[in-house]
């Protein structure tokens, strides 16, 4: 199975807002292969500590902090530590993703 564990930084962290996850494995030589995409409102990323995904090939674990006062970095590394989601919630500016599959 592929492993991703790549973070991403959000520009609209508003409630209304949604995020797109398009899933692809990079081949050299060869066309890309499509797994799927995960589309979730924004909302949902500020509470969601971990959640599987169906794709059109398999599934994705998807693992989420929402740190509008933290770097993208601090974020990643709160996240790796296991750290609450709700101590970092108030909402605002930037929203971190790590896909885990």
């Amino acid at each position: 199975s592929p492993e991703w564990h790549e973070t991403f930084a959000l520009d609209d962290t508003s409630a209304e807002a949604t995020a797109v996850i398009d899933v692809w494995r990079e081949r050299e030589g060869s066309t890309d292969e499509y797994f799927g995409k995960v589309t979730l409102p924004v909302a949902e990323l500020r509470t969601l500590h971990s959640a599987h995904y169906e794709l059109v090939q398999g599934r994705i674990e998807l693992s989420a902090i929402f740190a509008p006062e933290h770097s993208t970095a601090v974020a990643a590394r709160e996240h790796a530590r296991g750290a609450e989601t709700e101590r970092l919630a108030p909402p605002a500016a930037t929203a971190v993703v790590s896909s885990i599959p």
